[in-house]
């Protein structure tokens, strides 16, 4: 039965403002929530590196948005200037303290029932702090970076611990993210792991004929845990029989930059694909890689075995819970350039197999589908407010 309470997503990424994993993620969950009757608020925070106004006030901007409520924080960015700061300040601190402080007199005009936030550092610490001052439960989501890297770096660790002890819930979106939150802190009564959903196309790929050299492609947000270089090295170790190219879709750092400059003309790099263009670009492929040392739950492997793609992947995140290895794709080791050229090798030689491999994954994708995901969070929801 639906019910008129008032929930508030803290997220540093909101289509379609931004997209990636965590926009994509952060907007469907949004869409969930509405559909259940829920009053939805967000709150999409984003430091800005001049230092503009500082009353919060002429930081925050208000827009509704379908059945959602928008409330943009255009934070101040971190003062790098020690003399900008007195000694004992970090140089984000005024940055958090805003978000702190924004989140409370949003929560003062609009009496929220829930803070869910996306991120577990710093959207789930400041919001599981706010959360606790003011009295209202804190569900947590931790979707992959967040943890990953910050798991890492000591002077972070206890802003996690105390994100998800300050949390009534949190959700993960694979098992291994919830192990490795579990060997920093107790985790909350309420810990589940909620996979990311996809559509399945209309049409599923074929292979192409006579369309010139074998293509593979990668795409992402490169960062290091994307793991591009050790694609890069597969392929030079290994590369596929006969002519080949690789696609690379998203923004190159520096090293990927020149790793890619490796392989030379057989490269060719593309910019970030719009959500509408992504379809399109899976069609035109023979095959997908993806060389994580770390995931979440990532969406373009979801999409792209929903298309019937052959795909490989790193054994990182949910790709095991997602991609069974020789059944619906090929899984490799996460830094192993030498298993990873064989992995895509196999795809190269084998065309019959490899898609048998992409029909058995969108079948395989069909146990993702957007009902049963918005079911489990709109399950967790009603067992958070509704007790």
């Amino acid at each position: 039965m639906p019910f008129a309470r008032k929930i508030c997503l803290v997220t540093p990424a909101f289509p379609p403002w931004q997209w990636g994993g965590l926009a994509v993620s952060a907007g469907r969950v949004a869409s969930h929530a509405a559909e259940l009757g829920l009053d939805v608020h967000v709150a999409l925070a984003r430091p800005k590196p001049s230092a503009g106004p500082l009353r919060l006030d002429q930081l925050r901007s208000d827009e509704r948005r379908d059945d959602l409520y928008i409330h943009r924080l255009d934070l101040p960015g971190p003062q790098d200037d020690p003399a900008s700061r007195q000694a004992w300040d970090c140089a984000h601190g005024l940055t958090l303290r805003a978000l702190g402080q924004s989140l409370e007199l949003l929560h003062r005009q609009y009496d929220f029932d829930l803070l869910h936030s996306f991120f577990l550092f710093p959207m789930g610490y400041v919001a599981g702090l706010t959360a606790r001052r003011q009295g209202i439960t804190h569900l947590a989501t931790v979707v992959g970076d967040d943890l990953n890297r910050f798991a890492f770096s000591p002077e972070k660790i206890p802003a996690l611990q105390l994100a998800l002890r300050n949390a009534q819930a949190a959700v993960f979106l694979s098992r291994e993210l919830r192990d490795m939150a579990a060997s920093l802190t107790d985790l909350p009564r309420i810990s589940r792991v909620i996979l990311n959903s996809v559509e399945i196309p209309r049409r599923a790929w074929r292979p192409r004929r006579g369309r010139g050299a074998w293509r593979l492609g990668c795409a992402g947000k490169f960062k290091w845990s994307k793991g591009l270089p050790y694609l890069i090295e597969a392929l030079r170790r290994r590369p596929p029989a006969g002519p080949w190219r690789l696609e690379v879709a998203g923004n190159l750092r520096p090293e990927d930059q020149a790793a890619v400059g490796e392989l030379g003309s057989q490269v060719k790099v593309l910019p970030p694909l719009p959500p509408q263009d992504v379809s399109g670009w899976l069609m035109s492929l023979d095959a997908l890689v993806l060389p994580s040392l770390s995931e979440g739950c990532p969406n373009i492997l979801m999409e792209a075995m929903a298309h019937g793609l052959p795909c490989v992947a790193s054994r990182v995140g949910a790709v095991p819970e997602l991609l069974q290895d020789g059944v619906t794709g090929l899984l490799a080791p996460w830094a192993d350039p030498e298993a990873l050229g064989k992995a895509v090798s196999l795809l190269r030689d084998q065309p019959g197999w490899a898609r048998g491999l992409g029909a058995q994954a969108r079948r395989a994708m069909r146990t993702f589908s957007p009902p049963l995901e918005r079911g489990r969070w709109q399950e967790l929801y009603r067992e958070l407010l509704e007790t």
